[in-house]
């Protein structure tokens, strides 16, 4: 092909002049426009700085106490979805830099692992059974820290439920592991997973409140020890809330040693719980389901300052004389009576202590150590609180404190 002949290329430079010189005006008359924008983008800019400026001096251990009462509040950690990464704790470590190095560092934020196998579907989803492991100990290794003046682990608040057998369940297993560690254990499982997790005999050095229930099973009478000794090695345990199964022993010398140290005991359902309070000589706070009947001797506790008494769902409101006559309680000053039925009861006490209409029968009366009285209705399906009335007492009554709702007493 012949090459173009020079004024061919004159003329085609000569065009290229005219666009250049076109394209530049077009630059310049968008400069304006842009050079505006820019200026609104800066004041914006400067506007955030004067609102952030302060938080980036905030102290990072006052952030983090900020990101644990977010936490708390409208709902308790334990609501959250442990690992639905668009929850909390997990949605703070996708703000920012900051926020996330903040984040993966509150051990606190971590420390609190519920496992719910009924509430969460996820949790026994084989197709994301392996995401779920990478989610759970990287929550645990987030969750760890060591004490710098004691070396100590830092502590876990562990809940698991679950009405099925979660036994083979792997992020049970992997839970299970950390026992070591935990500082708190609300547990509600059926018998089978009981029964597997007592074959690893797991102990818990660092427990101390324990709060367990067998789902789904009624009273617990017939249970094999080795369901009920999953707990026997827990030296710290100074409280527990015992729903479902008595533990049991194969002699005196099996009785594990924090029935000697225990302050807090709460048991409903339990099978002649009377007779298992013998050993727990050291008791502070004590909290019991009535029953009608009970076939074994008095029981004496003399560190229990604190009673509340329940009637069952379905029990009677007699309940509480079978049941309070079992118990000596010498140092008891404040009680607390549980009602499912709000019927008139006159309550018999010390001197200058009146009657009070609250059932139909009479209870026996108040010891004089007895220092406050708390009489409350709940419902019978959830265990609430309905209404209540509160008194102070002492050799007479000095004082009627009537709670919100409260029934009405006449004077």
């Amino acid at each position: 092909m012949a090459s173009p002949s020079k004024k061919t290329k004159t003329s085609s430079l000569s065009t290229a002049g005219i666009d250049i010189s076109r394209f530049n005006k077009l630059m310049q008359s968008n400069d304006a426009p842009l050079d505006e924008e820019l200026k609104v983008l800066r004041q914006i800019t400067a506007d955030a700085q004067c609102i952030t400026s302060p938080m980036h001096r905030v102290p990072i251990e006052i952030k983090k106490l900020i990101f644990n009462a977010c936490m708390q509040t409208p709902r308790n950690s334990s609501d959250f979805e442990c690992l639905n990464t668009r929850e909390p704790p997990w949605v703070l470590t996708q703000v920012c830099g900051d926020w996330r190095t903040i984040a993966e560092n509150a051990h606190e934020l971590w420390s609190h692992i519920t496992l719910d196998f009924d509430k969460e579907c996820g949790l026994t989803d084989d197709q994301r059974v392996q995401n779920n492991l990478f989610l759970l100990n990287l929550r645990i290794v987030r969750a760890q820290h060591i004490n710098q003046m004691t070396g100590n682990v830092y502590n876990r608040f562990v809940t698991t439920k679950g009405s099925h057998d979660v036994s083979s369940n792997p992020l049970f297993q992997t839970i299970l592991q950390t026992a070591a560690y935990w500082k708190s254990l609300v547990v509600s499982l059926p018998m089978s997973s009981f029964s597997a997790w007592s074959a690893s005999r797991p102990s818990f050095p660092c427990l101390e409140r324990l709060k367990a229930d067998l789902d789904g099973h009624d009273g617990i009478i017939r249970l094999r020890p080795q369901i009920t000794d999953v707990f026997e090695v827990a030296p710290k345990l100074v409280e527990v809330t015992n729903r479902g199964f008595k533990l049991t022993f194969h002699s005196d010398t099996a009785i594990p040693s924090w029935y000697s140290t225990l302050s807090t005991y709460k048991c409903s359902f339990s099978y002649k719980v009377v007779d298992e309070l013998r050993h727990l000589p050291n008791l502070q706070t004590l909290s019991l389901a009535c029953y009608s009947h009970i076939d074994v001797a008095p029981v004496t506790l003399p560190c229990v300052s604190y009673l509340q008494l329940t009637t069952a769902p379905k029990g009677e409101v007699a309940d509480f004389i079978t049941t309070y006559k079992q118990l000596r309680l010498p140092g008891l000053t404040h009680v607390e009576l549980m009602f499912p039925l709000f019927e008139v009861v006159f309550l018999q006490g010390s001197a200058g202590l009146p009657s009070i209409p609250i059932s139909s029968i009479s209870l026996p009366p108040i010891s004089n150590t007895v220092t406050h009285l708390e009489i409350a209705e709940y419902r019978s399906t959830k265990g609430d609180l309905r209404k209540g009335i509160s008194y102070s007492l002492t050799s007479s009554v000095v004082s009627r404190t009537y709670p919100p709702h409260s029934a009405t007493i006449p004077p």
